[in-house]
């Protein structure tokens, strides 16, 4: 050594084995020529080597299209490092950077990618103790795999027409919205799995599910949550709105009764069943869009039944199965919700009376010759009744009063009036407040007869004169032979005619002989009746 030979040939390039090998190095001041050894131990440190991680854990899903996804890269790390002591990973953009260790990737846990779908960056590793860097530098291929876009979905929309049909809740078909999925991302039937969840985190877990989704109890303005998965895995999640609408609550209307429109009572009659659409709808669906149909027979379990075409003039069939007869009901909303309840419709009979009443004659014994006397309409009920003994009789001066039911006469008893009609109005009595007051008006005659003009003009009846030679005061009368004095004017044929002693006579009705002797001397006064 001192004698400065054996120098290496080429420093620059010396090769050197694993072991630790020392070597000596002359240092020599070139002025002087002075000079000092020193000792360099020479060691070969290996290259970092990691784990390069598999394609399957640097691939992400597209959610939403885009080619952007989110790696974390840091949770990479420690399968790279499979063990390795004093190894330092860092991430980088280019190969460049990689090589020199330089801009190095700094959020590694929520990495997003640049590149859509595919991007490249590159691994350094350091060797914490030697410094070494690993000699080729590793290249990671960062996939985005396309995932099925699931579409928006509109709402499944029902009514709530189930047994109770005003909790807003009822039975879903939720797999409807299959085909709408499959034609918004132009897939063939079966190639993605669909499932439904109630919350959006179950749907991104994919767990757990709706395992009833062809026949789900869903709620009005529940969210359904649905996971749309390829056959990669790749997933993303929509969700839709259930809606429920309610159908009208409805209460059984009043029976609708009419009244037979004219004799015989056949039992049929024309309805307006839309008489009832109010009581049907209530205070809660009148005005509010809401349609009322009609039916013979029931549409709930009779797909083929009709509605009544013109429920403003129905004919109930004839009885007796048509009356009374109970209709069935339909109410739909506006948004094709149906409730459903009954009508039953009744016809009820018309009495009959005599429509040909005797008529009622007075004398115009009162004021006469005013022609007003005092009637007691009554005295024709009977026969205006005809057997009939339930309904109500009540007479009316005016015809229009007698059919509308007012302004009765207040005392038929003693109805003032001449020669004319009043009008008798006989109405059904069923005892039902409700049912409508069946009738007929008959008209009936009254007449006021005008009592007799007797005697001469001045209403004076010429004495009845018998000559006697042999003056006694006592005679035999022919009293018919006094009739024309006492008629004046008038027929005999037209009258009869009585002679009483007084007026206690007239009133026990005893009449006068027509051969009659006077009982007063000379003179007698008579009654003639």
């Amino acid at each position: 050594m001192p004698s400065n030979t054996g120098a290496i040939a080429a420093p620059n390039a010396y090769p050197s084995g694993p072991a630790v090998e020392t070597v000596f190095v002359r240092v020599t001041v070139e002025g002087t020529g002075c000079y000092r050894i020193v000792l360099q131990d020479l060691k070969v440190e290996p290259l970092p080597i990691i784990l390069e991680p598999t394609q399957d854990v640097l691939t992400v899903c597209d959610t939403d299209g885009n080619g952007i996804g989110e790696f974390n890269l840091a949770a990479l790390i420690t399968a790279m490092e499979n063990g390795e002591p004093n190894i330092a990973i860092t991430f980088h953009h280019t190969l460049e950077d990689a090589q020199d260790g330089n801009n190095p990737i700094g959020n590694t846990t929520e990495y997003i990618n640049t590149d859509p779908y595919l991007e490249y960056i590159y691994v350094r590793v350091v060797n914490t103790v030697s410094g070494c860097v690993n000699g080729e530098v590793y290249q990671l291929s960062l996939i985005v795999e396309p995932a099925p876009q699931a579409p928006a979905l509109d709402p499944l929309t029902l009514c709530d027409e189930d047994s109770n049909n005003q909790d807003l809740k009822t039975i879903f078909n939720l797999t409807q919205q299959d085909a709408v999925i499959y034609a918004a991302l132009n897939a063939a039937p079966g190639s993605l799995t669909i499932h439904y969840f109630i919350t959006e985190a179950a749907a991104r877990a994919g767990a757990p599910r709706i395992t009833t989704s062809g026949n789900y109890f869903g709620s009005d303005a529940q969210v359904i949550w649905v996971r749309v998965a390829s056959a990669n895995g790749c997933f993303s999640v929509t969700s839709f709105v259930l809606k429920v609408n309610k159908p009208l609550l409805l209460t059984t209307p009043p029976m609708l009764t009419v009244c037979t429109e004219t004799l015989p009572n056949t039992g049929q009659a024309v309805f307006d069943l839309t008489q009832r659409d109010n009581d049907i709808l209530g205070p809660l669906g009148v005005g509010k869009g809401y349609t009322v149909a009609y039916y013979e027979t029931n549409p709930k379990t009779n797909p083929l039944a009709v509605a009544i075409a013109t429920p403003t003039a129905y004919t109930n069939p004839a009885p007796p199965a048509g009356n009374p007869k109970t209709l069935y009901v339909v109410v739909t909303s506006k948004e094709g919700c149906k409730s459903y309840t009954t009508l039953t419709i009744k016809v009820l009979p018309l009495p009959m009376p005599d429509t040909t009443p005797d008529r009622l004659e007075l004398c115009d014994d009162n004021n006469s010759p005013d022609g007003i006397e005092i009637f007691n309409l009554k005295l024709a009920e009977a026969d205006i009744r005809d057997n009939d003994n339930q309904s109500v009789v009540t007479y009316y001066a005016q015809e229009p009063d007698a059919e509308a039911g007012t302004n009765a006469i207040a005392d038929p008893t003693a109805y003032p009036s001449g020669s004319g009609f009043v009008w008798v109005r006989m109405e059904a009595n069923t005892n039902n407040p409700a049912d409508p007051k069946c009738h007929q008006v008959v008209q009936l005659e009254l007449k006021v007869n005008p009592l007799p003009a007797i005697g001469d003009a001045n209403g004076n009846v010429p004495p009845y004169p018998i000559c006697q030679d042999n003056l006694t005061g006592f005679a035999e009368f022919k009293l018919n032979d006094h009739i024309e004095k006492i008629l004046g004017n008038n027929s005999a044929a037209d009258y009869t005619i009585e002679f009483y002693f007084d007026q206690a006579a007239l009133d026990a009705g005893t009449a006068l002989p027509r051969l009659y002797t006077n009982v007063v001397p000379n003179s007698q006064t008579i009654l003639v009746m």
